[in-house]
């Protein structure tokens, strides 16, 4: 019988998964899906530089950091997510780095924007815990 447990760590990639299976003992850390995570990072930057959006959209955006790298003096993002603290967080990172942000608390299966808000809509790893039909509107 399998037994996961989660170990948390200081910084967000770094979390780990100790898995016993027979009484043997290993470790899954989120750095098994690089490159996956490079894929998406490779799409993005292709959408915008075909696209050339000046407002994104970063979707359940936790503390900020997967998209504000992505900010310029030409490229807004705003960030969404329903936890304050994560909020303040990313609020805190965008004004320490100078970075072209704004972060809300908003509930991502019924925001608060109008339609056809952003040039382009970001999201990593939020859609799988909501409510798709809700969600994708």
């Amino acid at each position: 019988m399998s037994v996961y447990r989660k170990i948390e760590s200081k910084f967000h990639y770094n979390k780990k998964t100790e898995i016993i299976y027979d009484n043997r003992r290993t470790y899954l850390i989120d750095k098994a899906l690089d490159p996956a995570i490079t894929k998406y990072y490779e799409i993005i930057k292709s959408l915008i530089n075909y696209n050339r959006p000046s407002l994104i959209l970063d979707y359940g955006c936790g503390c900020g950091e997967k998209h504000l790298h992505l900010s310029s003096e030409d490229i807004k993002i705003i960030g969404i997510d329903i936890a304050e603290k994560a909020i303040e967080r990313a609020k805190n990172i965008a004004n320490e780095n100078n970075c072209n942000a704004e972060f809300f608390i908003d509930d991502c299966e019924n925001t608060k924007f109008n339609d056809n808000t952003f040039d382009l809509i970001l999201d990593f790893r939020t859609l799988s815990s909501l409510d798709l039909k809700k969600a994708v509107n």
